[in-house]
């Protein structure tokens, strides 16, 4: 003899059980001053980046180039949109465009970080890929620049004058 049991959910959680929590994704009230960013690169680690640093064109296994960025927050909510841009100084050429939306790593009490955000090298004209764009922004003054937007409303932008260089062959 079989037998079969069947539940029949109402879509509504009982009386006796928490709906959820939401405290993981809101900023803690004890978190003293306002909202503040601050761009960098690093795919281990984050790393500050001054103005006029060179970072490494990097050529990806599939074919693709891209410059690494990284993201470090204080006294935001730790799920973000960021809108990822890459532009050439002397000509206004974005040859990067990237939004994404992730969910910041704990680093510190009211600080979270987010490494490896990549910053991919569009396509150019007829060439064959990215590599077409890489020669054209290559030693140019680039502005990286990162607009980021938190659940609570905050909006925030950074930014840096870099170079894009060759990446160092693998060791």
């Amino acid at each position: 003899m079989w037998m079969l049991l069947a539940c029949v959910s109402t879509g509504k959680p009982p009386e006796s059980e928490p709906v959820g929590d939401d405290s993981e994704t809101t900023v803690p009230d004890a978190c003293p001053g306002d909202p503040a960013i601050e761009i960098g690169s690093g795919d281990r680690e984050f790393v500050t980046i001054a103005d006029n640093d060179q970072l490494p064109l990097i050529h990806g296994p599939q074919g693709g180039n891209h410059i690494l960025g990284a993201l470090r927050v204080w006294n935001m909510n730790p799920i973000v949109l960021i809108h990822y841009t890459i532009t050439r100084i002397d000509n206004g050429y974005l040859f990067s465009d990237n939004t994404y939306r992730l969910e910041m790593v704990p680093e510190a009490e009211c600080q979270h970080y987010y490494i490896n955000i990549y910053g991919y090298i569009g396509f150019a004209g007829e060439g064959t890929g990215s590599q077409d764009v890489v020669l054209d922004v290559m030693w140019h003054d680039a502005l990286m620049q990162m607009e980021v937007e938190d659940l609570e409303g905050n909006v925030l932008v950074d930014d840096r004058v870099i170079v894009p260089v060759p990446e160092d062959p693998p060791e």
